[in-house]
């Protein structure tokens, strides 16, 4: 009878500790918001890197965000929203809420004096860890200015050209 027992509840821990899994590893997605002629051009091809700003806030690179609202926040003129899968977890720099000890992990000689206030990165310090994320490979996950209680992931030009496929489109293109 014991035995029994032990069997249940063995399977009992295997099925909750798998249940417990699935739901921690729920998709989440990202979403760009642009023109529809750009947003036909960006499913058919991927982004384009001369139309990539340089004067942004990280620098050149893909910018999206957590929330279709805050994408809309984020480019008030568009027109229509692409989604996408979110960034690989370990290529993905969390500076949502960045603290000093953090930073210099990355930048141990930078002056921080008034490059971030409210948990908001400025863009001189923006793109020095643009620049050092695209030396790892990694994205980064940032606060955003216009919704400030969501974030918005950016991965650096150099990234997305060498490894195209760390955004793939949520819905297939036909």
């Amino acid at each position: 009878m014991k035995k029994i027992f032990r069997k249940i509840e063995i399977i009992l821990v295997v099925v909750w500790s798998v249940q417990s899994i699935s739901v921690t590893t729920a998709e989440a997605f990202l979403f760009h918001a642009t023109s529809k002629a750009a947003a036909r051009k960006i499913a058919q091809k991927g982004f384009a890197a001369n139309k990539m700003c340089a004067e942004a806030r990280f620098g050149k690179g893909v910018y999206l965000s957590e929330s279709r609202a805050t994408a809309l926040k984020e480019a008030p003129k568009a027109q229509s929203i692409l989604k996408y899968k979110d960034v690989q977890k370990n290529k993905l720099w969390d500076y949502s809420k960045p603290k000093l000890g953090k930073l210099r992990t990355v930048l141990p000689t930078a002056d921080f004096r008034g490059t971030f206030k409210k948990g908001i990165i400025g863009p001189k310090l923006g793109r020095k860890l643009s620049h050092a994320a695209s030396k790892e490979g990694a994205a980064i996950r940032y606060r955003s200015v216009k919704a400030p209680k969501t974030a918005n992931v950016m991965v650096p030009n150099r990234v997305y050209r060498g490894n195209p496929g760390i955004l793939k489109p949520a819905n297939p293109v036909h």
